[in-house]
C-alpha cells in the first residue's frame, strides 16, 4: 500500500470492483480514522498497526451491512482479524503514515467501531501489559473472547488457548518467579481445544498435523518444566535453558503460524475471486511449511533432554 491524498469516495455507495478500488476505499478508511483520532486529539504515534487491522476489519464489516458491495480482502492470521494489505505488518510496533481525506466527515460506521476498540486498546499502552513486546496481551484477549468481535464461533475456543498459552510458555522460560502448574494446564487446554471437531472441520485439520503439533507442545512442556526445576535446585543447565527460551519464541512462530495459515485459508475473503483462489493454495502450502519445520524443532527438544 502507498499513502496518497484520497478522493472524494463516499464509502456508503462506493462498489469495490479490484484491486485499484480496494487500494482507494482502504486510503479513504486510514484517512478517516487518522481524522477521528485527530478530533478526539489521540496521538496517533500510539496506533499502531495491530489496532489499525482491528479498526479496517470491524469497519468494513460495518460499511458492507449498508453497502453490500463494499469489502476489503482479509480474514483472521495470527493475531485474529487483520486485512491482506497489512496483514505482514499484523504484530508491527511502528506507526504507519496515512495521508488525508478530501471528506470533511467521519462515517458512522467507522465511528462506531473507533468508539468501541480505542479506548479499550489506549488502556492496554497505559498499562503497558505486553510478552517480550509482541502483541498486547489485554487487547487481543478482548478481541478473541467478545462475543461481538469474536465473528466465528468455530474460532471461539482456539485464539484464547493459544493466547494464554503462548504468555506462559514466555513467563516461564523468563521469569525466575514464575511456577509451572499453570504451564501445564494450559497445554492440556490448548491440546484439547485442536481436537475438538467444530474447530478440525471448520479449518480442515487432520490427524497427522493434530499429532505433530500435540507432540511439540509435550516437549516444549517437559522442557520448560526440567530446565525450571534444575534452576530451582541451584542446578542451572545452560543448554536446558537456551533451549526453553529459543522454543518459547518459537511456539508462537511455528508451531502456531501452521494454524494462523489454516485459520487464514479458513476466513479469507478477496475482491477477486480468482486471487482468492490462488492465495488460499498458497496458504495452504506455508501451513505445511511451518508444519515440516515444527516436526524439526519438536526432535531438536527431545535431543536436548536426552542429554539433560
Amino acid at each position: 500500500m502507498v499513502n496518497k491524498i484520497t478522493t472524494n469516495i463516499d464509502l456508503h455507495n462506493f462498489e469495490v470492483k479490484d484491486k485499484a478500488d480496494e487500494d482507494a476505499a482502504l486510503f479513504e478508511m486510514l484517512a478517516q480514522i487518522k481524522m477521528w483520532l485527530s478530533e478526539k486529539g489521540i496521538n496517533k504515534n500510539k496506533v499502531y498497526s495491530i489496532l489499525l487491522n482491528k479498526l479496517i476489519y470491524y469497519s468494513a464489516r460495518e460499511l458492507a451491512l449498508v453497502n453490500p458491495a463494499f469489502k476489503i480482502s482479509g480474514g483472521w492470521y495470527r493475531y485474529g482479524p487483520c486485512f491482506e494489505a497489512m496483514r505482514e505488518r499484523e504484530m508491527s510496533e511502528e506507526t504507519i503514515e496515512i495521508s488525508d481525506t478530501k471528506n470533511k466527515t467521519v462515517v458512522e460506521e467507522i465511528i462506531k467501531v473507533c468508539e468501541e476498540e480505542v479506548p479499550i486498546y489506549l488502556k492496554t499502552i497505559e498499562k503497558g501489559i505486553r510478552t517480550e513486546n509482541r502483541y498486547f496481551y489485554d487487547y487481543l484477549m478482548h478481541i478473541y473472547t467478545s462475543p461481538k468481535r469474536m465473528v466465528y464461533p468455530e474460532l471461539a475456543n482456539f485464539y484464547p488457548a493459544k493466547h494464554k498459552l503462548s504468555k506462559e510458555v514466555l513467563d516461564v522460560a523468563y521469569d525466575s518467579k514464575s511456577n509451572t502448574h499453570a504451564l501445564t494446564r494450559m497445554v492440556i487446554k490448548f491440546n484439547s481445544e485442536i481436537t475438538k471437531s467444530k474447530y478440525v472441520s471448520f479449518v480442515g485439520i487432520d490427524y497427522s498435523t493434530i499429532c505433530k503439533v500435540h507432540d511439540f507442545t509435550l516437549a516444549l512442556e517437559e522442557t520448560l518444566v526440567q530446565s525450571k526445576e534444575l534452576e530451582s535446585q541451584g542446578k542451572v543447565n545452560l543448554e536446558l535453558m537456551s533451549t526453553s527460551q529459543h522454543m518459547a519464541h518459537v511456539f508462537d512462530e511455528i508451531p502456531l503460524g501452521s494454524f494462523a495459515y489454516k485459520n487464514y485459508y479458513s476466513t479469507y475473503v478477496d475482491v477477486s475471486p480468482e486471487e482468492e483462489s490462488m492465495k488460499k493454495e498458497g496458504f495452504l502450502g506455508q501451513a505445511q511449511r511451518y508444519l515440516t519445520r515444527t516436526e524439526s524443532n519438536t526432535l531438536q527438544m527431545l535431543s536436548t533432554l536426552q542429554h539433560v
